[in-house]
């Protein structure tokens, strides 16, 4: 799901729905969790948008679990190139932060608020708020009181 022009909430097959010259802009991306079809996107996405020249780096946001396998499994310079450290360790074009349930993250004019939800696996859905209103994303869940 393409927030404005900037962010994503996962990065899977979808995003192939994406003109390129959408993804150019894509700084952040919030994932609700590490199954293929909501992560599938996302080394084509860091492929895209790297530039060794970049101003602001691709920030991935997701829960530290969710961080962890994309970074054993997927970014691990044997499946795909480790970004967090391309160009350099010191100035990766992509970046890590760990959200958890009860975490906002501002981003502009828009706040990021993450619950947690029950799936198969470790799991958070979001609700985005500005001052226009407001919605959430629950991923792949089943029925939870959280959300």
């Amino acid at each position: 799901m393409l927030i404005d022009n900037d962010v994503l909430i996962d990065a899977g097959t979808g995003i192939g729905d994406l003109e390129l010259a959408d993804l150019d802009s894509i700084r952040h991306v919030f994932l609700t969790h590490a199954h293929l079809d909501h992560i599938a996107g996302l080394p084509m996405l860091v492929d895209r948008v790297f530039d060794e020249n970049f101003t602001v780096p691709l920030t991935v946001y997701a829960l530290e679990e969710t961080l962890r396998a994309i970074q054993e499994h997927l970014f691990n310079g044997v499946i795909w190139p480790d970004f967090a450290k391309l160009p350099t360790p010191e100035r990766p074009m992509l970046r890590y932060r760990v959200c958890s349930p009860g975490d906002t993250i501002r981003i502009d004019h828009r706040d990021f608020y993450a619950v947690d939800v029950m799936h198969s696996v470790p799991s958070l859905g979001y609700t985005v708020r500005n001052s226009g209103g407001a919605f959430a994303v629950s991923g792949d869940t089943k029925s939870n009181e959280t959300l």
